[in-house]
């Protein structure tokens, strides 16, 4: 826990695991007993949010703070008969979107004093998505595959969450889900995330990414396809028949995707559909 005063401000920063309760603690003890004091609780998301939410004024929940106020308690004592009042704010339990900045206000005549508190909620690493999740590369139909072109770069990114802030690792492996190697980053440059360049078709496959902080981890697979255009695979280059014999001529391509359409020249001219058959089957050589 940290603490830092000024004359009449105060801050503090807590620490929480998700799931568990925590008390703000507010008192104030005024010099002349005869002193109105009003206690009041705000709470924000973040430091630079300009507005607050107002939770409670003394011991009543303030109107716009219904829907919240089933998470918090308030144990609230007036200055009065008491030497001194309180206003404790109890956070029932602790969740990762909760509000972080909380702030309770002692108004007085001639008098303000503010408390303010930094919940910090800790919990697992947890996953999100891997991405990128646009286009060219990605496509909400296929929401576990990212594509690339050959000998282009593609940064596989872990968008993860967690407190403290998870570190992301890799690794590759194969569709049974057994790591063929893990993969080295270079922390300052990645910063998490993988960059692959000038990618290969060997390169496709599965990448894994696994978060992990002190609280737990999370792996999350996702399925790299890099795509080329179609490359003809000739393995014979001089073939023979007999006149009037039926000559077949198999073409065998690779590409991802698939080719769309073949079709066959002979002497650089087209031959047109119905002269050959799926093979290239051509009669009469």
């Amino acid at each position: 826990m940290k603490k830092k005063k000024s004359p009449d401000h105060e801050y503090q920063v807590l620490y929480v695991q998700e799931g568990v309760s925590i008390t703000l603690p507010c008192t104030y003890t005024p010099t002349n007993i005869d002193t109105v004091v009003n206690f009041y609780w705000y709470a924000k998301h973040a430091i630079k949010q300009a507005k607050s939410i107002t939770l409670y004024a003394n011991e009543e929940i303030k109107q716009g703070a219904e829907d919240v106020a089933g998470n918090y308690s308030l144990v609230y004592r007036k200055v009065n008969p008491a030497p001194s009042g309180s206003s404790n704010l109890t956070i029932l339990s602790a969740h990762r979107d909760n509000p972080r900045i909380y702030k309770c206000r002692v108004s007085a005549p001639n008098c303000r004093f503010d408390r303010s508190f930094t919940v910090i909620v800790n919990f697992s690493a947890t996953i999100q998505y891997i991405g990128p999740r646009r286009a060219p590369h990605w496509t909400p139909a296929e929401p576990g595959k990212i594509t690339v072109n050959e000998t282009d770069d593609v940064t596989l990114i872990c968008y993860s969450r967690g407190e403290p802030p998870p570190f992301n690792s890799w690794a590759k492996t194969n569709h049974d889900g057994e790591v063929i190697y893990n993969i080295t980053l270079s922390e300052k440059k990645s910063n998490g995330n993988l960059t692959l360049t000038n990618v290969s078709r060997t390169q496709s496959g599965i990448y894994r990414c696994q978060s992990s902080n002190t609280y737990g981890n999370d792996t999350t697979d996702v399925e790299l396809e890099v795509q080329y255009a179609p490359e003809v695979l000739t393995y014979q280059t001089d073939i023979r028949a007999a006149p009037g014999e039926a000559l077949s001529i198999v073409c065998n391509v690779t590409a991802l995707p698939e080719p769309l359409d073949f079709y066959w020249l002979k002497d650089d001219v087209r031959i047109k559909d119905g002269d050959e058959d799926d093979e290239g089957s051509i009669p009469n050589a």
